[in-house]
Formats: C-alpha cells, sequence, structure tokens
C-alpha cells in the first residue's frame, strides 16, 4: 500500500477540513477589508498585523493542547500578567533579564503543573481549578511589586540591556519581519511536532477522545494532562514578556481576558473544546483571522462593541458546529454498531478495573478484527499467551473485547496492521 504524504495525513486529520475553511475565511476577510481601506495591503499593516496575531498564536496553542485534553485552562491571562510582572520586577531590581526570563519560565511551568495535579489526580473540574490558580496568579501579579505598576525596566538594567530585551521580544525585526513573530513561529513548529508526531502527543489526544480507554491501555493521565498545561504555562510567560517588551514595564492588568482568546483562536481553527481532536496548523489559522478582524475593523472605523459582537459570534458558530458534527459522528457510529456488542459492552464495563493492572503488563499485546468473518480474536507478538499466568485467559480476552467495543463503538476504529502495528490517524487515537 502506497505510503501517504505529510500533507496527505494533514488533509485527511480530524478536524482538517475546518482547518482549511479557516485558511480560506483568513484569506476573505483580508481582501475585504484591503478593498475596503487598501492600507491593510500595505507593509507596515502586515508587519504589525503578524506581530500582533503572535500575541494569540501563542495563547492558542496553549490553550489547544489543553482543550484536546477536553479541559480548559482560565489561569492562561493571569499567568500572563504574572510573568510580565515577575520578570519586569526583577528586571528593575537589576537581575540579568536572561536569568529573570528562566526563574519566570519555571514560575509559569509550576502553575502549569499545579492545574495538572488538580484536574488530572484529583479530578477537580478544570473550570473550578484553573479559576482558583487565575484569582492566585492574578493576585501575585498585583503583591510582587506592592500593588503597583514596575518602573522602565531599564531603571534597573541599564538603558542598552533594556533595550535589547524589547528589541527581541517586541521592537526588533530579522528579515524585515518583527521579532516576535519569528518567535511565536518557533514555538509553533516546536509544538505542532511535540503534538503530531511523538507518544506524548498521541497520548494527549487519547485522553481527550476517552479518558477512562486511555487509562485502560496503559496511557498515564495525570503526566500526560499536566504536560498540556505546562505547555500552556509555557506559553504564557512568553506573551508575558512580549507585554514587558512592548511596553517597557510591567503591567499588573497585563493579559487581562487572553485566555478567552486562546479558546477563540483554537476553536475558530478547529480544535474541539469537547476534546480529542484538532491540530494545531487550525490554530495558527484561527489566530489569523482573529487578528485580522480586529486588525480590519480598526481600519474602517468600527466601533469596539460592533469588534466584539462580530468576533463573539465567530467564536459561537464554530463551537456549535463542532458540536453538531461530534453529534451526527456518535449517531452514526452506534447505530452503525451491532446491537448485540453494545450489549456486551454494557455488561463488561463494571469488570475491567481488576484487570487494569494486568494489561499494562501485557500492553505490547494487540487486538484485531476478522472482517470476514466477523470474529474477534486476540493476538500476542510474542507468545500468543502461552505465558500467561497471572490471570485466567478467557478475562483477559473478556478484557480485550471491552477495549475494542470501547474503541470502535464510542472512540472511533483503532486500526492495528496485520503485523500488529498502531495505524492511528492524525487527530485521533
Amino acid at each position: 500500500m502506497k505510503k501517504k504524504s505529510g500533507f496527505s495525513k494533514i488533509l485527511g486529520a480530524k478536524g482538517a477540513g475546518t482547518v482549511v475553511t479557516a485558511f480560506i475565511g483568513l484569506i476573505i476577510i483580508y481582501i475585504a477589508f484591503g478593498i475596503l481601506n487598501p492600507k491593510v495591503f500595505s507593509l507596515l499593516n502586515i508587519q504589525n498585523l503578524l506581530r500582533s496575531m503572535s500575541k494569540y498564536l501563542l495563547i492558542g496553542i496553549g490553550q489547544s493542547f489543553v482543550m484536546i485534553t477536553g479541559n480548559i485552562d482560565l489561569s492562561i491571562g493571569s499567568v500572563v500578567g504574572m510573568s510580565a510582572m515577575i520578570s519586569a520586577t526583577m528586571m528593575t531590581k537589576g537581575m540579568n533579564p536572561v536569568v529573570a526570563i528562566l526563574v519566570t519560565i519555571i514560575l509559569a511551568l509550576v502553575v502549569g503543573v499545579v492545574n495538572g495535579y488538580l484536574v488530572g489526580k484529583f479530578k477537580l473540574p478544570p473550570f473550578i481549578a484553573t479559576l482558583g490558580t487565575m484569582f492566585v496568579a492574578r493576585g501575585i501579579a498585583y503583591i510582587v511589586n506592592n500593588n503597583r505598576n514596575t518602573d522602565n525596566i531599564a531603571s534597573g538594567i541599564g538603558k542598552e540591556a533594556g533595550d535589547r530585551f524589547q528589541n527581541i521580544f517586541y521592537y526588533g525585526k530579522t528579515a524585515g519581519i518583527f521579532n516576535t513573530f519569528w518567535i511565536a513561529l518557533i514555538v509553533f513548529l516546536i509544538f505542532w511536532f511535540f503534538l503530531a508526531r511523538t507518544r506524548s502527543g498521541r497520548h494527549i489526544y487519547a485522553i481527550g477522545s476517552n479518558v477512562d480507554a486511555a487509562r485502560l491501555s496503559g496511557v498515564d493521565v495525570v503526566k500526560t494532562t499536566t504536560k498540556a498545561y505546562m505547555v500552556s504555562g509555557f506559553c504564557s510567560a512568553i506573551v508575558g514578556f512580549i507585554l514587558c517588551a512592548q511596553a517597557g514595564m510591567g503591567n499588573m492588568d497585563a493579559g487581562n481576558m487572553y485566555e478567552m482568546y486562546g479558546v477563540a483562536a483554537g476553536v475558530i481553527g478547529g480544535v474541539s473544546p469537547l476534546g480529542g481532536s484538532g491540530i494545531l496548523l487550525g490554530t495558527f489559522a484561527g489566530a489569523g483571522v482573529w487578528q485580522t478582524l480586529e486588525n480590519g475593523l480598526n481600519l474602517i472605523h468600527a466601533q469596539v462593541g460592533f469588534q466584539r459582537i462580530i468576533i463573539g459570534v465567530i467564536v459561537v458558530g464554530a463551537v456549535l458546529l463542532d458540536v453538531l458534527s461530534n453529534y451526527d459522528i456518535d449517531e452514526v457510529y452506534i447505530s452503525d454498531s451491532n446491537a448485540e456488542l453494545i450489549n456486551v459492552y454494557i455488561s463488561l464495563r463494571d469488570k475491567y478495573d481488576a484487570l487494569t493492572t494486568l494489561l499494562k503488563e501485557y500492553e505490547s499485546d494487540y487486538l484485531l478484527l476478522d472482517n470476514d468473518r466477523r470474529k474477534l480474536f486476540y493476538y500476542e507478538k510474542r507468545s500468543r499467551f502461552n505465558h500467561l499466568k497471572k490471570a485466567d485467559q478467557h478475562d483477559v480476552e473478556l478484557a480485550a473485547l471491552f477495549i475494542f467495543l470501547n474503541k470502535t463503538c464510542f472512540n472511533g476504529l483503532y486500526r492495528v496492521n496485520s503485523k500488529g502495528e498502531y495505524n492511528v490517524p492524525m487527530g485521533s487515537y
């Protein structure tokens, strides 16, 4: 069978249609605003548009990672403000900018770890858990400099070092494009690779699709959830540096409402807030649509309230389409599945807990379906269960049937070829 190219895999990924639609919409919106105001096509406006879009892209990356796991991060905006204030305060006290940046990133990652454990280990609803850390992070932003904005960072590290920091994160250019965009692009490429090409990335999709099936398959849900929230914390810290460089100081209210901008960038680009699907290329498109709308509406002098209404309608529309799309897919899976298999699934649901440890030890075993005879059989690459001693083979086969039904009837087809190798489409598990 001919191997698919990387581009073909992207086009075949779940949610890729929404990504294509978002890019087409981006082009149409940009051209439409350009017709209304030719300044939209100017080099200066393009440069500024890319720089402004970078903040939404970075926030969108962090929020997309979390949403793909089926969760949400409300602390993003506050972590942005905390990062801006902590880094600026340290620099006004004379600390080397590199040290200030590293310390701030570590603290932002700590917030991500806390969020991950609250949601993944202690089972707090993500809305409640991250709402709490949102208030904590914003409180830190306020108290770190005694409830006031910082002085200019140059007052502590000198004008030369201050200018260097601001040029790296905001005002400087490379190849005619502001460095802010290049930073965001590098972060995007790193995390795109992580999400699309690594085992950890596949695990993120897995727990978003079906957390119980993922756990039963040997995925460390707590660790994977924490990784997603740490990505969110890291991206928030970078945006904090950008805002600090833009103003030349720390602002206690920096990043206000940015968590919602991240949600908007993700869902416009096809990342499902229900979890389990979406690709970062869509987040890129979504951030572009968001910023182009803001930029264009400003250039045609639209009222701020009107701008918010348009963007809000687009976000709600994108989520509504995703919900309807997932509803239709679920109906197809259930209606096309054999009723007897669903009944077996229900009867086995309560029997697999005791076998979880055993299945983790035998996670190299694979489940296949003989499509011609419609018979289920279990395949183990090395021993075909010849050495199973810790449990009755029948129980293991029942657990295998449970996994199969869980994945086929309620979570999409989990493909395995005749060699026992996984064949998992991008954007699913």
